[in-house]
Order: C-alpha cells, then structure tokens, then sequence
C-alpha cells in the first residue's frame, strides 16, 4: 500500500483511483493522501490499514467518470459500513486529479478548493459489537474497543444523521453540537466561494459546564483553523477531535448557506463590461 505511513499520522486520507493522482495530491502539499489500484483496486489490504489506524473520514478522489462516479459511491457504502466518514471530491466531469491540476494552476490552489468543496455523501454507525474472531484468523489488529469511550457521551451523539439544531438571526448562526454551542457571525460577508471568515465562538452549555473561545478567522486557513481548534479544546476541557469534529460540522453548513447566499446575489453580468464585444 503506497504511503501507509500517512494512515498513522492522520485520521483524515485522500483516497485516489490511481498512484499518479495521488502523488500529484502529495507533490501539491496534501501528504495525507493514499491510492487504489485502478477503479476496482481498492482491496482488503487497504479495508485492513484503514481499520489497523483508525481512520475516521475519507475523502474519495475518484476520476469523476463513467467508471469513477458508480465505483465511488460502492466504496462509500463499503466504508460508512465500517463507520467511517465519507466525502466525495469532485472534479469537472471527465477529470481526474492530475489533468485538473494541470489544467489550474497553481495545484495547491486547485486541489485545495476541491477539498474544500467535497461533497458529503454520510458516516455509518459503529457496529454495537463486534463478533469474536480467532486469533488466527485475524491478519491485522483489531481496533482498540475502549477508543471511542474516549470520547464524551455528548460529543458521540453528534455522530447521529440527524441535523443538529440552527438558529438564524440576522448575520448571526447558532449551532448546537451536543453540550457546545457555535455562535457564527459575519458570514454573510463572504460572497466568494474561496474565503469563509468569520467570527466564531463556541461555549459549553449550560453555561456552568464552563469555558468559552471566540476569534475571528478563514476556515479555509488549514493553520488558523488549527489553532482555534487547539485553544478552544484547552478552554472547553475536551479532546481536540471533538472540536475539530464539531468545526467540520459548523463549515459545511456555512458552504450550504453561502451557496445559497451566492445564487441569489444578482448576477454580475449586468454590471460588468462585455469584454466579448467592441
């Protein structure tokens, strides 16, 4: 398996159809990247280090084909099964990662904005228990079955499908997730798909639990984004992944708003020069 050594440093991979996208990925600054072999070459040995390390999110990065778009949504359900989160990378219709990169220029830019913009396609539940399996039979290890304990009873909650509850007032988002609740400002600003700053707070309810952070940042800054998630973990006494967890959460709602919010600006055309015409 090519690049095993990302799995055990990240929680989040890129999964490519072939070996030339995902070392066009890994050359563009995205490490956490791995690839199948071919359209159907996704094996066991790979199920096996997706399971040995723990992985919670993938982001498949399959060629956006006739023969990429049926093979990814088989492998979501293969993977949602094992209760791993799964995100569909689209590229323009006929593409794969390496000609979209080399088609826009520069490809960290590219390839950023795509991942950015992945579409989620849902999260299977953790099996309630997991049959007994002779020692000799197993290839590789089991996961550890006291690691989800490590999260918080609130914080597994919010591994349900349903919505988590939104309030809109004005220019102002609420967000509950579990025990913390997100207050969103200022998004409404961002009428460009490549810039989400904000002003964000989050607090743990009720209000004696204790514990606030608020700043304003790019969710889209990988290390701006890196640094809330850090401080508001110290703040709010709760494991890093739950904030990151919750942040995934509150981004891909605002992306939803913000889209919403960009088709219904006028559209520009009336007050731009027609540059095709003398």
């Amino acid at each position: 398996m090519w690049n095993e050594q990302a799995l055990a440093e990240n929680k989040e991979i890129i999964l490519c159809e072939a070996l030339i996208d995902a070392m066009t990925f890994w050359c563009a600054g995205f490490t956490n990247v791995t690839a199948a072999y071919g359209v159907e070459g996704f094996t066991d040995d790979h199920l096996a280090a997706f399971r040995k390390y723990g992985t919670e999110r993938v982001l498949i990065a399959y060629d956006r084909d006739d023969a990429g778009n049926p093979r990814a949504e088989k492998l979501a359900a293969q993977l949602m099964e094992q209760g791993i989160e799964c995100l569909r990378v689209l590229f323009p219709k006929g593409m794969d990662a390496n000609s979209y990169a080399l088609k826009l220029t520069p490809a960290a830019h590219s390839l950023g904005l795509v991942l950015r913009q992945a579409e989620w396609i849902g999260r299977g539940r953790q099996p309630d228990a997991v049959p007994a399996v002779p020692a000799a039979a197993q290839d590789f290890p089991m996961p550890p079955p006291a690691a989800p304990l490590a999260v918080p009873l609130a914080a597994m909650a919010d591994d349900a499908d349903a919505e988590p509850p939104i309030e809109s007032a004005g220019d102002e988002l609420l967000i509950v997730q579990g025990d913390r609740q997100w207050r969103v400002r200022g998004w409404k600003k961002n009428l460009s798909p490549e810039q989400m700053r904000v002003n964000l707070q989050v607090r743990r309810t009720p209000e004696e639990a204790g514990g606030y952070h608020v700043d304003t940042l790019d969710l889209y800054a990988a290390r701006a984004r890196a640094a809330y998630i850090r401080q508001a973990a110290i703040e709010l006494g709760l494991p890093d992944d739950t904030i990151k967890r919750d942040m995934g959460h509150v981004l891909l709602k605002l992306e939803t708003l913000q889209d919403e919010a960009i088709r219904q600006t006028p559209s520009r055309k009336a007050r731009c020069p027609d540059v095709g015409r003398g």
